[in-house]
């Protein structure tokens, strides 16, 4: 599998820079050579707290950090944004302006990426011939197609930008 990426979302108004690596410790096993690091995520009031090993690129930020800051320009009420790469799916969903749901899931297969997918859909009790799903990659053909018997669209990000 890809990279295990180490993050958790947290309230802005609890989050302190002093208290960042305490809160990712107590879910995740870190090194003292582990950078942490933050994405503010004004629109949710929420901080995305994520640990980089010493070997990761600094730059780098969780695919759930794009999907985040891309979920608030879905048009629709039930908003769903996937990544599916390195052996992972994440999956971020907002119903209007709130943020019901981000996680990441090993998925070797895409097959094991569509039971995420649907399991998650169906804890919030969204129809998926109602709504479109929106991915980070692209997808292949027969991946979209088979998407498309489910969802009313299968889309990439890039129409998001493209639509402002």
């Amino acid at each position: 599998l890809g990279i295990v990426e180490r993050y958790t979302l947290v309230p802005s108004n609890y989050f302190r820079q002093d208290k960042a690596r305490e809160i990712l410790s107590e879910l995740f096993t870190l090194e003292s050579s582990d950078r942490i690091k933050y994405v503010e995520l004004p629109h949710y009031q929420a901080v995305l707290i994520f640990a980089l090993s010493s070997d990761e690129d600094p730059s780098y930020t969780p695919a759930v950090s794009d999907l985040l800051q891309v979920l608030p320009m879905v048009k629709e009420y039930n908003k769903i944004v996937v990544s599916y790469s390195g052996g992972y799916v994440h999956i971020a969903i907002a119903e209007a302006d709130k943020l019901v749901f981000c996680n990441s899931f090993p998925a070797k297969e895409f097959i094991t990426a569509q039971y995420f997918i649907f399991a998650t859909i169906k804890e919030f009790q969204f129809n998926p011939e109602m709504s479109t799903i929106y991915f980070r990659e692209r997808l292949d053909f027969e991946e979209i197609e088979n998407l498309l018997r489910y969802f009313r669209g299968v889309e990439n990000i890039s129409v998001l930008y493209n639509s402002k």
